[in-house]
């Protein structure tokens, strides 16, 4: 008799490296100093992005390649919501890794007080503005 096997679903190992940190920090920070404005849903192709997003995805390469992600695992870490995600293990993959990310940068009470200070330092036109 055939038998069915149920896939192990073992959490994500996430190399935390000083680099990594430092990537991280910085997304962070360029993610409040996005400037770019959405059009309409119906005139979606005339997007146009940032200087600080255009930075924040080059960074996120390089972030990418430090945690080891594979090429399947593009945005390599998610902002994380209250989404019901158990069906997708890439996205909550990489919601945990944003999770563990964080964590660490929180940890690093050095690094940290660097990223808050460089944010609170932003100057915010709008201030209702939330990068997330």
């Amino acid at each position: 008799m055939p038998r069915i096997r149920t896939p192990i679903d073992r959490p994500v190992r996430t190399p935390i490296t000083k680099k990594a940190l430092d990537a991280f920090g910085h997304m962070l920070i360029l993610e409040w100093q996005c400037t770019c404005v959405k059009p309409p849903p119906e005139r979606y192709w005339e997007s146009k992005t940032c200087a600080a997003c255009e930075e924040w995805w080059q960074i996120h390469r390089a972030l990418s390649r430090e945690l080891r992600a594979r090429p399947c695992e593009f945005p390599c870490v998610i902002e994380p919501t209250d989404d019901d995600d158990r069906r997708d293990p890439l996205t909550r993959n990489a919601k945990e890794r944003r999770r563990a990310l964080m964590a660490a940068l929180q940890a690093d009470k050095a690094h940290w007080q660097k990223v808050t200070a460089a944010i609170e330092a932003i100057p915010q036109n709008d201030p209702a503005h939330d990068p997330a």
